[in-house]
């Protein structure tokens, strides 16, 4: 899709929806405190620099894991050629944003005559996920600690060969995956580095 036509229907789909107050209520139900669920967003722009860098094809699958409001889903599922893409967030509020979001999309479509990949999204636990058909993750890893990264290494060792990681802040330390670059990156908080990974094995 045109960049410009994408960005307008983005900008409008986001218009009225309010991520960190979404998730600042979301968080205070819980009977725990985890800064793994500290909430941020992408910037339109960058997100599409990033991605564009890791030569998306037609055909592959793109996961964002702790997908918030859905920005990033839906910013890949309007400027690449993926055949699915798929949000998993824990916190029900910023999912179901991302199901109301997903809804006008469709409306979106349906009156404009574009098409769109096949887009979902589920409250889930992504340590207890299998996104193991993904060939692209993204993952704002700024506020995960140690112990989510250990345990999300394990299921990013499942992925095929070729796949690519896109992590915020926190490097990864896996041999099968081959860091391939870093950069600072603009997003809603400020700049953070971004970690790009190829899995080589």
């Amino acid at each position: 899709m045109d960049h410009a036509l994408a960005k307008s229907i983005f900008s409008t789909l986001y218009e009225d929806v309010r991520g960190y107050e979404l998730s600042f209520s979301a968080r205070k139900k819980l009977d725990y405190h985890d800064r793994g669920h500290t909430y941020g967003e992408i910037i339109f722009d960058e997100f599409q620099a990033l991605l564009k860098d890791l030569h998306p094809q037609d055909g592959e699958v793109f996961y964002d894991l702790g997908s918030g409001t859905g920005k990033a889903v839906i910013a890949a599922a309007l400027l690449f050629p993926f055949k699915k893409v798929v949000g998993v967030e824990l916190l029900d509020e910023l999912c179901f944003a991302s199901v109301h979001v997903l809804e006008r999309l469709k409306a979106e479509g349906a009156s404009h005559s574009f098409e769109l990949p096949e887009i979902q999204f589920y409250q889930k636990d992504f340590l207890k996920f299998d996104f193991s058909d993904a060939d692209v993750v993204f993952a704002h890893a700024t506020c995960f600690h140690d112990g989510q990264l250990r345990l999300l290494q394990p299921q990013l060792e499942k992925l095929k060969k070729g796949s690519r990681l896109l992590v915020v802040s926190k490097p990864i330390g896996s041999p099968i995956y081959k860091l391939v670059g870093t950069s600072e990156r603009p997003f809603s908080w400020g700049k953070a580095t971004l970690h790009s990974y190829l899995k080589v094995v």
